[in-house]
């Protein structure tokens, strides 16, 4: 008799959902995807981030100096080294940038590279 169980695992602020199959006491795991998608989505928020950096000709520290971040964070951010929380990323927007929410997101932040 096949059994399907699905559970929801929170660590470390991460959720993990992993489906579990059983057919005839034979268990089969198929792991959720869940973190590599957050890790890739971190990646492109930090990718837009240095992109806009640079493009308006600032320091990593005038940045975090506009931000109201330290400049170490900002420095982990980029390097991918830190996650980012939500609080901070408006602040490097909203601050550091001078930008609406919208305009950071609206160009392209979700399309797959062509190639």
């Amino acid at each position: 008799m096949l059994q399907i169980y699905k559970i929801n695992s929170k660590y470390r602020g991460f959720i993990y959902r992993v489906t579990i199959f059983s057919l005839n006491n034979d268990f089969c795991v198929m792991k959720s995807d869940t973190k590599e998608i957050e890790q890739e989505y971190l990646s492109k928020l930090m990718d837009r981030v240095l992109q806009l950096r640079k493009a308006k000709k600032m320091s990593q520290e005038k940045l975090a100096n506009e931000s109201g971040i330290a400049r170490s964070l900002m420095r982990g951010y980029e390097r991918k080294e830190r996650n980012i929380s939500f609080a901070n990323l408006v602040r490097i927007i909203k601050f550091g940038f001078g930008m609406t929410i919208e305009d950071f997101f609206s160009e392209g932040f979700d399309k797959k590279a062509k190639g």
